[in-house]
């Protein structure tokens, strides 16, 4: 598949275990820049995990500019369900690498990100970037994993691990998970 947008967002609808894998060709910038919510303008790609929704995500991060590391993040919005309830609100930064590799326009990589319980590893290029233990409080949602990216075009095959990887999530359910 290809991703030729500023923002990409996407989340399995099935139930899937806490595990997923990007690999991907960076392509270069998207054509149109748009800042995140906080205003900065940053280009990066991405895995959701435990996606209940647009309010309640774990993501695993790869940054391609304006800095290059790894970050985990957990937003979560508890009784909010939907981009318009909770804004860019709600996003603690869990762990975040001194740096990773710099991604060059042309140049293939691979991302994986697993949570067992309540620990996130992140792995760039079949090399542990980075891993970090979560606070179980902030873990009270669950959903499948998904893919996000910003300000970027790649060209990817996407990948979600089987139940032999772990606890399977709940599948989304379109009456309480709307991820709009």
């Amino acid at each position: 598949m290809v991703i030729d947008s500023p923002q990409a967002r996407a989340t399995a609808r099935t139930a899937t275990p806490q595990f997923a894998e990007l690999h991907f060709t960076y392509l270069g910038p998207s054509a149109v820049t748009v800042p995140l919510g906080s205003g900065l303008e940053r280009r990066q790609i991405g895995l959701k995990l435990r996606a209940q929704d647009s309010c309640n995500v774990t993501y695993a991060m790869w940054h391609i500019a304006p800095d290059q590391r790894m970050e985990v993040a957990i937003k979560r919005n508890a009784g909010r369900h939907t981009h318009a309830e909770c804004g860019n609100r709600g996003y603690r930064i869990a762990a975040m690498s001194t740096g990773a590799l710099a991604l060059t326009v042309g140049s293939a990589h691979t991302l994986r990100a697993t949570l067992r319980a309540d620990v996130v590893e992140i792995y760039a290029d079949t090399v542990l970037a980075l891993t970090t233990k979560l606070d179980p409080r902030m873990l009270d949602f669950d959903g499948p994993v998904g893919i996000r990216t910003d300000n970027g075009r790649f060209r990817f095959q996407y990948f979600v691990g089987g139940p032999e990887l772990g606890p399977v999530s709940r599948p989304l359910d379109r009456n309480t998970n709307r991820c709009h």
